[in-house]
């Protein structure tokens, strides 16, 4: 389900202070509270998908430390590999340049900046069919886990493609 991008910036707009809304009025200021503000969505949203990548590894090591009491040492070469995907995709994801970076001197219209919510949005959905995975794989025994491994990686594999596409994005709106 796509958000509604209008109630997303009423929010914003509405969040504002006393001293946000005094500078909107003060001539040159108006486009250093919008950067701020584009900013600070650009930093909710990429936290937001960082945390639940962080869930998600967090499922991969407590599934690693089952497997291994288990004694199901097969499983730990792939729970690893996932491991290690799961940890560059989230440091890619949290350490990544901020949008509003890009945008310094550069006049973003509405458009814009709704065509980069929206494909953040896309992101977002991406990373909630991961975690239906991960739900499974949590719930999987041993002889379908590696199926579900293989699932998860894939859909990280489609995240971190899109999540990559992003620049792009970016770069168009420039």
């Amino acid at each position: 389900m796509q958000p509604d991008l209008g109630d997303i910036k009423r929010k914003i707009e509405e969040g504002r202070d006393f001293l946000d809304n005094l500078m909107l009025k003060i001539p040159g200021f108006k486009g250093y509270v919008e950067h701020s503000e584009i900013y600070d969505a650009d930093r909710i949203i990429r936290n937001f998908m960082s945390d639940k990548l962080i869930d998600f590894k967090k499922a991969v090591d407590s599934t690693m430390g089952s497997s291994a009491k288990a004694g199901a040492g097969d499983l730990l070469p792939e729970l690893d590999s996932l491991g290690i995907v799961l940890e560059r995709v989230l440091k890619k994801t949290k350490y990544a340049d901020y949008a509003s970076s890009s945008f310094s001197g550069i006049k973003v219209t509405i458009e814009d900046q709704d065509r980069i919510l929206s494909y953040d949005w896309s992101l977002i959905q991406v990373l909630d069919e991961v975690e239906k995975f991960v739900e499974r794989f949590q719930s999987s025994d041993a002889n379908e886990l590696l199926t579900v491994i293989g699932d998860v990686k894939k859909k990280i594999g489609d995240f971190e493609r899109a999540f990559d596409g992003r620049k792009s994005v970016i770069l168009e709106v420039l």
